[in-house]
């Protein structure tokens, strides 16, 4: 899979996590489905112990950012072996 692929869909899937949060948010900003202010807090402090656990130890975003500049390039080189004489 080549770098720029890889790069492209690590951004999406981003962008289709935060509108995810924006709808979640949206559709439950008036507590009208019963749901407490603690759900938030827990919702909130998931998320950032996530961003900030998990991305930032190099599963994520340090990762991605040290493959898209120093990662190999991609190549367009193809071997292929001789057939066998028989």
């Amino acid at each position: 899979m080549s770098k720029q692929l890889t790069t492209r869909w690590y951004i999406s899937a981003w962008i289709v996590s935060a509108i995810a949060w924006l709808a979640l948010l949206a559709t439950t900003h008036n507590h009208q489905d019963g749901t407490s202010p603690a759900f938030y807090l827990v919702l909130g402090a998931g998320a950032i112990l996530m961003l900030l656990f998990l991305q930032l130890i190099g599963l994520g975003i340090v990762g991605m950012v040290a493959y898209a500049l120093a990662g190999p390039e991609d190549s367009t080189t193809v071997v292929t072996r001789p057939p066998m004489a028989t």
